[in-house]
């Protein structure tokens, strides 16, 4: 009986396993189906090859992260930034990514919005062929072959401007960031969106200067006080806003004067509200 019974609980705890197991494969299989399903439905609508970009946010909605510390022009909701793998393949190779390449396949067939296109690359972990489809673009709409530099003060687009910036960042390469700051100020010139300033701040911030850091922070945070955005963006102000080193031992800079000791004591901190950046 005592057997029986060990037997009994076994064979319970090995069926609990595989449901879990299998309802676990049910949901991993589903999401990006139900994204697929939506990336359908949303193309073979009127109009949507027009706007290919509202397909590629279908298509993404089963991924877990952004590609860029940037933020993407279009409507994509928050997402946390992606890893990098070290030495390893970025490519989106997974179920999640399986609709965007579907998308991809489309615009190659229909010769398709070249902007979206560099879009669903970035999204896909293929930054160097967005980089490269993007630049095309703003080549060809343009009309200017020499100085990609011309090309991006003569463009109208700012969304397409913000979007190569993303892509710039997302490779990673310092030889293209003064290419990023040039594009996402020229969109910032032309349209002030919440997108746009949270891709020009983490740009300008790249450079780490920390006046200029602060008061681009400050101008995004201007357009979107509240979001999941704006968390990490009032986060990142409140550490700029903290005293360095130099303001924080201001006895450090300067040897003490002949009779005057040298005070042990750092001066007292500014106090930060919670959550929010200091009241200045």
């Amino acid at each position: 009986m005592r057997a029986e019974g060990h037997a009994s609980t076994y064979m319970v705890e090995v069926n609990g396993a595989r449901v879990f197991a299998t309802l676990k494969w049910r949901v991993l299989i589903g999401v990006p189906l139900v994204a697929a399903a939506a990336f359908l439905v949303l193309w073979s609508r009127p109009g949507v090859t027009a706007n290919g970009m509202q397909a590629v946010v279908a298509a993404s909605a089963a991924l877990d992260y952004r590609p860029s510390i940037a933020r993407l022009s279009g409507d994509f909701p928050y997402r946390d930034v992606k890893p990098r793998l070290r030495g390893g393949n970025e490519a989106g190779s997974s179920s999640a990514a399986a609709s965007l390449w579907a998308v991809i396949e489309r615009f190659h067939q229909d010769s398709g919005e070249r902007h979206a296109l560099g879009v669903s690359y970035l999204l896909v972990g293929k930054p160097k062929d967005a980089v490269a489809t993007l630049e095309q673009t703003l080549r060809s709409a343009t009309n200017q072959r020499g100085e990609l530099a011309e090309a991006i003060r003569h463009s109208r687009d700012a969304a397409l401007l913000n979007d190569l910036a993303a892509a710039y960042l997302a490779i990673d390469n310092p030889a293209q960031q003064p290419l990023a700051l040039e594009a996402v100020q020229r969109a910032w010139t032309i349209e002030r969106t919440p997108a746009i300033a949270w891709t020009r701040a983490v740009v300008i911030d790249s450079y780490h200067i920390r006046e200029r850091s602060i008061a681009a922070w400050r101008d995004y945070l201007a357009l979107e006080p509240r979001s999941q955005w704006s968390d990490l963006a009032h986060q990142r102000l409140n550490d700029l806003l903290q005293p360095t080193d130099a303001e924080f031992w201001p006895a450090a800079r300067a040897p003490p004067r002949r009779g005057q000791r040298r005070s042990s004591a750092p001066p007292r901190r500014r106090s930060l509200p919670p959550g929010g950046a200091p009241v200045v």
